[in-house]
């Protein structure tokens, strides 16, 4: 139950890139220290950053789901929102840079069915937080990945022109 010995073992953990173990320690890290999620949030940042899709996504579903009157909760939802848009982008651009099997088309629908569940993420995100500048970050990047992958540009012009007067008052 030292925290400092946690501390320790947390940074050991992301040093190895064991993003699970540190999400474990900073489980425990929290509890002990009574932060009210605060060192889950900084973990998941550090976890984001470090390019640990999983581990941070992880963290901020836990974090929205359990706190979600704290003062990060959108935040932590839009976070994990990013965070499944970042994982389908691993997903997607190996695959892509690597092109279409001899013999085989390719038309990309594996890509658009990959950001299916990140649009829909930022979408709830827009509905919980109306009115916060994480709502319309969200619909913002519904219309950038309306445009980048799914070709609609009608759409994601609609989507920005709906978003134009909001962003000008945030």
């Amino acid at each position: 139950d030292n925290v400092s010995i946690k501390y320790l073992l947390a940074w050991l953990a992301m040093e190895a890139k064991d993003y699970d173990a540190a999400y474990s320690v900073y489980v425990d890290i929290d509890r002990l220290r009574g932060a009210r999620g605060l060192e889950l949030l900084t973990f998941a940042q550090r976890a984001f950053n470090d390019k640990a899709y999983a581990a941070a996504m992880r963290s901020f579903k836990e974090l929205s789901e359990t706190y979600p009157d704290a003062s990060f909760a959108a935040e932590a939802a839009f976070s994990h929102a990013r965070c499944a848009e970042a994982l389908a982008e691993d997903a997607v651009v190996p695959d892509l840079l690597a092109g279409p099997e001899p013999g085989s088309v390719s038309t990309g629908s594996e890509a658009i069915a990959s950001y299916k569940g990140a649009i829909t993420l930022y979408e709830r995100v827009a509905a919980k937080f109306a009115g916060q500048p994480v709502a319309s970050e969200s619909q913002y990047r519904v219309a950038y990945l309306t445009f980048t992958r799914f070709g609609d540009a009608d759409a994601a012009l609609a989507i920005l022109k709906a978003l134009a007067p909001v962003r000008r008052n945030v």
